[in-house]
C-alpha cells in the first residue's frame, strides 16, 4: 500500500513518523528536500519525493528507507515506476548516487557531491591558506561568528531579505527545485541549525543553514543555504563555513557535505554529455564552476551524482520536463528589480 500527499502536509503524520525518517536519513539533502513542497510517495518502510512535470513524474534525490535490507531503495523505486507507468508517465530525476538504479531506468553522470571528512579537517597546510586568511577579520573583531538556531523569529525577516537580495545579484533563471528559500516554520525545522556571519550586532554578511544526515560512521551535516550578501566582507562566507565546520568536527560529526556540483566531471561523449559539457562550459544556466572551485578550498572528495531516464518513454521530453521542473516554479514580477536596490549598496541596508 502507498499513498501521495504533499511535503507542505507533512505536519499531519505522526511526530515519531518524522522523527524516524531524520534518524534514517543516509542522504545529505533529503530533509531539504522534504521542506520545498514537492509530493511524496509514502510506501510502509519508505518514501520517495517527486514533482509531477507536464508528462512525467520527476524525482528529487533518493528514497529514504526504514529498513536496512540491501536493495529496498530499488524495490521502493520500482513500485514508484509501476505506478507511474499505470498513468502512462514516464520516471525520470537527478540527484542519485547509483549510477544503475532500475532496470526500468537509464544512467547519466549529471556531476558531483561535495564531502568533507570533519575528522581531517584542521585547516592545515597550502590548500587551506585562504580559509586560515579568513580568520583574520574574526581576530581584529570585524567579523562576528553566531549560531541563531534559538532565536530564528527574531532574524528570519533579515534572513529573507538577504536570500532574496542574494539571489538578485545572480544572472540567469533561478533553481525552483530542490533548493527553496530559508523557511521558519516547516515539519523539519527543529532539527535545522542557522549560522550567520555579522559585522557589528545586526549586519548580515554572510548565512549558511545545516540539516542532519547519518553514514554508518554517525551524524553528519548537509549545508543547504550558502548565501554571502553582494557588498560583504571578502573572507565573510569562508570564515562562516570554517567556523561552522569546525563546530560540527568539536560537537563529534563526522562529515558534512557542501552541495551538488552539476555537469562537474562529465565525460564529453554522446549527445547527452556534449549537451552537459557546453553547459558547463558556458555556464549558461548555471555558474558552476566558480562555485566547484571554492568549495574545493575546504578540502573534501567528490563522489558522483546521476541523472536517470525512463527507457520506455522520449527522452527528449522528459528532458524538457526536468528543465521545466527545475527553472518552471515563477516568482513574482519585478522581484529581481525590487531586490536589486538593495544589492547595488553596502549591506548595512539590512540592519
Amino acid at each position: 500500500m502507498f499513498q501521495i500527499i504533499s511535503s507542505s502536509n507533512l505536519s499531519q503524520l505522526e511526530p515519531t513518523t518524522l522523527q524516524r525518517w531524520v534518524e534514517f536519513n543516509h542522504f545529505p539533502p533529503m530533509a531539504a528536500i522534504l521542506r520545498t513542497g514537492l509530493n511524496l510517495f509514502l510506501a510502509d518502510k519508505g518514501v520517495l519525493a517527486f514533482s509531477p512535470g507536464r508528462t512525467s513524474n520527476v524525482i528529487a534525490g533518493e528514497p529514504l528507507t526504514l529498513v536496512g535490507r540491501p536493495g529496498f531503495n530499488r524495490e521502493l523505486l520500482d513500485r514508484f515506476i509501476l505506478w507511474s507507468h499505470s498513468q502512462k508517465r514516464p520516471v525520470c530525476g537527478y540527484y542519485q548516487s547509483e549510477s544503475q538504479p532500475s532496470d526500468h531506468l537509464t544512467s547519466h553522470l549529471a556531476g558531483t557531491s561535495t564531502l568533507i571528512d570533519l575528522t581531517c579537517f584542521d585547516q592545515l597546510g597550502r590548500r587551506f591558506r585562504d580559509v586560515r586568511r579568513a580568520m583574520n577579520p574574526l581576530r581584529t573583531g570585524k567579523l562576528t561568528v553566531r549560531e541563531i538556531s534559538d532565536q530564528k523569529e527574531l532574524w528570519h525577516p533579515k534572513i529573507e531579505l538577504a536570500y532574496h537580495t542574494w539571489l538578485a545579484s545572480k544572472r540567469g533563471p533561478t533553481i525552483g527545485f530542490i533548493l527553496s528559500p530559508p523557511r521558519l516554520a516547516h515539519p523539519l525545522s527543529k532539527h535545522e541549525r542557522w549560522f550567520l556571519a555579522t559585522e557589528g550586532p545586526h549586519q548580515i554578511e554572510a548565512f549558511v543553514s545545516a540539516l542532519p544526515y547519518f553514514n554508518e560512521n554517525g551524524t553528519c551535516w548537509y549545508l543547504d543555504h550558502i548565501i554571502q550578501m553582494p557588498r560583504a566582507h571578502r573572507f565573510a562566507l569562508d570564515l562562516l563555513i570554517s567556523q561552522t565546520l569546525t563546530r560540527f568536527r568539536i560537537e563529534g560529526a563526522r562529515e558534512a557535505s557542501l552541495g551538488f556540483n552539476p555537469f562537474a566531471c562529465l565525460p564529453k561523449e554522446r549527445i547527452l554529455g556534449c549537451l552537459f559539457w557546453f553547459l558547463r562550459e558556458s555556464e549558461l544556466i548555471y555558474r558552476g564552476k566558480g562555485l566547484r572551485r571554492y568549495k574545493k578550498k575546504f578540502g573534501g572528495h567528490e563522489i558522483p551524482r546521476y541523472l536517470f531516464i525512463d527507457k520506455k518513454f522520449s527522452k527528449t521530453t522528459q528532458m524538457l520536463d526536468l528543465w521545466r521542473v527545475t527553472y518552471g516554479r515563477p516568482l513574482p514580477s519585478g522581484w529581481r528589480e525590487t531586490y536589486r536596490d538593495f544589492a547595488m549598496v553596502p549591506s548595512t541596508g539590512l540592519k
